[in-house]
């Protein structure tokens, strides 16, 4: 997909991000996300993440955040071994893929439902993410960030 200045402006991108592809200007959003991650950026996943997630269509952002939420969920399961409301949200969306008209509302309160009451234990989860260690946060960003790659190239992968 073509990466271009008023694309990140559409998207409202950082200031910050808007330097770094002024300085870099990469002509598809693979190709910015290839320097990214071959770069020493402390930003490079964070970006990266931003750009496939504005890059890729409403469907494969859903399978995009579905694989990711699949990377962490052992995090939160862990932590809060009761609660199983992101990976509800994880098989509603799931569900729909495989029957969109049934399975789309039950998708959409299962997701509104995980958002709603589990703002603060995601919080949490994602503290308990960093306190695994920069190694092990990195390949798991690294692993995410090639399927969202993989979606941008190919469309729908699974």
């Amino acid at each position: 997909m073509e990466l271009s200045k008023d694309f990140l402006l559409k998207n409202n991108a950082c200031a910050a991000g808007m330097a770094w592809y002024a300085d870099n200007t990469p002509g598809t959003v693979e190709e910015a996300i290839a320097v990214l991650l071959s770069s020493d950026e402390a930003e490079r996943y964070g970006w990266s993440n931003w750009l496939i997630s504005k890059a890729l269509n409403i469907s494969d952002k859903i399978r995009y955040a579905c694989y990711a939420a699949e990377q962490a969920i052992d995090i939160f399961e862990k932590l809060y071994p009761d609660d199983n409301r992101p990976r509800k949200a994880i098989e509603g969306a799931q569900k729909y893929f495989k029957n969109p008209p049934i399975a789309a509302e039950a998708a959409a309160r299962a997701a509104r439902a995980a958002e709603a009451e589990g703002a603060a234990g995601a919080a949490e989860a994602a503290g308990a993410a960093e306190a695994a260690g920069a190694a092990w946060e990195n390949k798991i960003l690294g692993k995410i960030i090639n399927y969202g790659l993989l979606l941008l190239t190919n469309g729908e992968t699974k």
